[in-house]
Parts: C-alpha cells; structure tokens; sequence
C-alpha cells in the first residue's frame, strides 16, 4: 500500500508539434526551480503512474512539457485533460499559491544583485496594485513593492529573494 500524498498541480492539454510537447496549465505559480522537476504522476487513486520528465518550459502562464515515452502527437494527446501530479512534500520546491505566498516571505533576507545585503523582510503589506515588502536595514527600513520587474530571484530553501533595485532606490524610499 502506497502512503505517499500527491497533489494536483498542472492539468495537461493538447499536443504542442508533432514531437509530443504538452501544453499545460500550471494550477499553481511556478518557482524557477519548475523546469527541474523530474517525474510527475498521472492517474487517480492513490498510486498514480510516474512520468519522467525531459523537460519543461515556461512560456508566459503556460508550460511546455516534454515527458519520457511520450513521443508523437497521438500518445500526447492521451493525456489531454489530465492532471498531472507531485508529492505534496515537494509541492513548494515548484509552485506557490500566491494568495497564501506572500507572508511567507516574512523573515526572508532581502538583497540587492548590485548592492548586496539589504536586510530582512520584517513585513508584508497588501497595496491596491501589488504587495510591499518592509525590509529592516539596521538604523533604516526600506519599502520594495513585490512587483516581477524588481525581483531577480526567490530562493525558497535559503528564504533568500535578490532584488533589481534601481540606482538611487535606496535612497529615496528608505526612511
């Protein structure tokens, strides 16, 4: 008897090209570590059948997915409207629900790819158009809005998240 917990985390869609890439819907935001993911199980129940995964892409909100085995159009499209799953203890090395994520960065170390250290997320506030991260700098704390065209990278496992402050960022939203 299988103990594992899985979770749905992508459904599968039609064939892309004749090589057997999947269109898919991710039901989650991918992290960057989504195109290392190795295996995804398909199936009902509680012991779904692995599919190893060769490979997969992000293009805009949707990914591309290109699976063992699966090597022509008519074997992809087999899994059309399937779900495809992970075990849910590996659930946030790959996605986040970004109405739960956004305090969870609570407690991360904040930096800058040109400046460095910045300091620790202290707070997280919710504004009309986008969340703000308070970052503690010592004698100051910085206001960064979390918005995708200032952040380089998150790194779950570290609790690390790298901003692309603009020169001079600091200087006049740091209070």
């Amino acid at each position: 008897m299988n103990n594992e917990a899985y979770r749905d985390v992508i459904k599968l869609g039609r064939p892309h090209a004749l090589s057997g890439m999947i269109k898919a819907l991710p039901l989650f935001s991918t992290t960057d570590e989504i195109s290392k993911l190795k295996v995804i199980f398909i199936g009902e129940g509680a012991s779904p059948l692995p599919y190893f995964v060769e490979s997969i892409q992000v293009e805009g909100d949707q990914l591309l997915i290109k699976l063992e085995d699966i090597d022509s159009k008519e074997s992809a499209a087999l899994l059309n409207g399937k779900m495809a799953r992970i075990k849910e203890d590996e659930l946030d090395l790959y996605f986040y629900d970004e109405d739960e994520a956004w305090n969870d960065f609570i407690g991360y170390e904040a930096f800058d790819k040109a400046l460095g250290k910045l300091g620790v997320i202290i707070e997280m506030t919710e504004m009309p158009a986008h969340w703000q991260a308070e970052i503690d700098m010592g004698e100051k704390t910085l206001l960064v809005p979390m918005h995708e065209d200032l952040i380089e990278k998150i790194q779950k496992r570290k609790k690390q998240i790298t901003f692309l402050l603009p020169p001079g960022f600091i200087d006049i939203f740091a209070s």
